[in-house]
């Protein structure tokens, strides 16, 4: 794939560009991505075939039949132009553009670095490179840790922004989170504490930046490991993390980890329910949710009887490894303090992994039942466990739209890309109640 890049100065409003026989260009790289955000083989391309070190940033533009067929920004990360020019970014009328699509496109481009949008991620703005790679090294000087090769970029999204730096002590990561995941800085260092085998090892912490500095986890991941009994394991030690967190609520919440317990939830049902609708149901389907209303808060009311604990909110195989006969539960940006049996619901979808057709998925949910609920017999009898993880499975869709419409949506600069997730798990909800039957 041809990628054209805006390659912008560390810190003033100017453009790389490249003198040929003909005038100035763009840089052009050819590099393969399977998604926009895996930006780690763009940045090795320019490296490899520029000369560069660059911060790659948003994908401003993807069409696979045009030339060139996607346009990347990205920031220099020292101030040495190579064999390139800089030019003031203004000044487009001496750069040879390929189409009159692409002029338009750096136009605004150029137009939007003079007032960046609110909700653009931290990590797209100008000198965060500079800024996040100074904590980096002064927190790896403080560790005693030693860098052995240039920093790579693994992802980069209106969510997070990742980095590998390989060190002589193995390979540290760097995360950047969205305000909507601010918390999972001090959570993950919160768990590493209190459960070093089950969480990812950290380095450092900056609460404020919601910056997190953490080891290799290693191991091996869940995802594409079909053996049944490793992943009932999985779940049943998630559940003891869990249950062995239910009477730290206060001091998960004093770190500034979400509250979405059960009050909280009613409140946000009662006030958005009618508007995540118009996200994407049809009329009879929204019909069927507002009608559903009083069923949905009484859900509610039925789980209540057990102890709110961490929820991971988007546990499944991915983040999830397998190290030293233990597993480690990685990527909380999505945890909140709620009903605990809410983290389920994703690791139920995951199973889909272990079955060949959708006809199997019921039963091979059932078979992982009582892996979770075990943990849990110390709380309540089994059978009242097991009618209250039924009703989680239709409610913690309810609680994943309001993630996605209160929460994570709105986090976001390109809001378009996720609008319609609470209706999709609006629908999920409703099919999941003709799958089991409306009266269970």
């Amino acid at each position: 794939m041809k990628i054209m890049l805006f390659i912008s100065h560390p810190s003033h409003s100017k453009l790389l560009v490249l003198p040929t026989e003909n005038g100035f260009v763009l840089p052009i790289v050819d590099a393969e991505l399977l998604q926009a955000e895996m930006v780690g083989p763009l940045q090795s391309a320019v490296r490899t075939q520029l000369g560069y070190e660059t911060s790659i940033g948003r994908q401003l533009f993807k069409r696979d039949n045009d030339y060139p067929q996607a346009i990347f920004e990205a920031r220099l990360i020292d101030y040495d132009a190579g064999k390139g020019q800089w030019s003031d970014a203004k000044d487009i009328q001496r750069i040879l553009l390929p189409s009159e699509a692409s002029k338009h496109i750096l136009e605004s481009w150029i137009a939007e670095q003079k007032d960046i949008p609110r909700n653009r991620a931290k990590w797209f703005h100008p000198n965060f490179s500079t800024q996040s790679r100074e904590w980096i090294f002064k927190e790896m000087n403080a560790a005693n840790i030693r860098t052995c090769g240039k920093l790579d970029q693994v992802k980069a999204s209106d969510f997070c922004l990742i980095e590998r730096i390989p060190t002589t002590d193995g390979d540290l990561f760097f995360k950047a989170v969205s305000k909507a995941s601010c918390h999972e800085a001090a959570l993950t260092e919160y768990l590493h504490r209190r459960h070093p085998d089950l969480t990812a090892d950290c380095v450092s912490v900056d609460n404020s930046s919601g910056w997190l500095l953490m080891r290799d986890i290693g191991g091996e991941p869940l995802r594409g490991n079909r053996n049944k009994k490793i992943w009932q394991r999985a779940i049943q030690e998630y559940s003891e993390l869990q249950a062995s967190e239910a009477d730290t609520t206060d001091d998960l919440l004093a770190i500034g980890v979400p509250d979405r317990r059960i009050p909280k939830l009613k409140k946000e049902i009662e006030m958005y329910l009618r508007s995540m609708c118009d996200t994407g149901l049809d009329i009879k389907e929204t019909e069927k949710i507002i009608e559903l209303q009083p069923i949905i808060l009484d859900m509610c009311d039925q789980l209540d009887f057990l102890p709110a604990s961490i929820d991971h909110g988007d546990l499944h195989s991915g983040n999830i490894r397998t190290k030293n006969e233990n597993f480690v539960f990685f990527d909380w940006g999505d945890a909140s303090v709620t009903h605990p049996f809410f983290s389920t619901r994703v690791f139920w979808h995951a199973l889909d992994e272990l079955i060949d057709t959708e006809a199997e998925w019921l039963g091979i949910v059932d078979e992982f039942r009582p892996y979770y609920l075990e943990p849990w017999t110390r709380f309540a009898p089994m059978e009242e466990l097991e009618k209250a993880l039924r009703i989680s499975d239709q409610l913690a869709c309810v609680q994943r739209a309001l993630s996605w419409y209160l929460y994570l949506t709105p986090s976001r600069e390109n809001q378009q890309e996720s609008y319609k997730r609470p209706s999709q798990w609006l629908r999920l909800f409703l099919e999941h109640r003709d799958l089991v039957g409306s009266d269970k």
